[in-house]
């Protein structure tokens, strides 16, 4: 087993951290989330925890695939945190360009996942 220190407590380095304690002694080295937002005065982050989008839809069929996987590893990070932070819900998506539609079809047509455009059968 090797000691081990991870800089950058974001998107890869908590990921790499997580993974990285399974053959060593870690440490994540990086600023928390602001704890009042009201009064943070730290370094940006885009995607906070708290604030994190997870679709597995999405018109990019290599983001949608990663996406998917994530989301499947969910219940099991769940389990090893022992912190609930995942409860799925419906996805809704509004564009107005038909090429747009027809990459998000195209990857739900690829990857099994159900859509409905939610138009009645009267407005098609």
């Amino acid at each position: 087993m090797q000691d081990l220190a991870i800089v950058g407590m974001g998107l890869i380095g908590s990921a790499a951290l997580r993974h990285a304690t399974k053959t060593s002694t870690v440490v994540g080295i990086g600023p928390p989330e602001p704890s009042d937002w009201s009064i943070h005065s730290g370094p940006y982050a885009s995607h906070y925890d708290s604030g994190r989008v997870t679709r597995k839809l999405d018109a990019r069929l290599e983001w949608a695939i990663l996406a998917s996987r994530a989301i499947d590893e969910y219940p099991k990070i769940e389990a090893q945190s022992e912190i609930s932070f995942h409860q799925p819900s419906g996805l809704l998506f509004s564009r107005h360009d038909d090429a747009g539609v027809a990459r998000l079809r195209s990857t739900a047509d690829a990857l099994d996942i159900p859509i409905s455009d939610g138009r009645s059968q009267a407005e098609k």
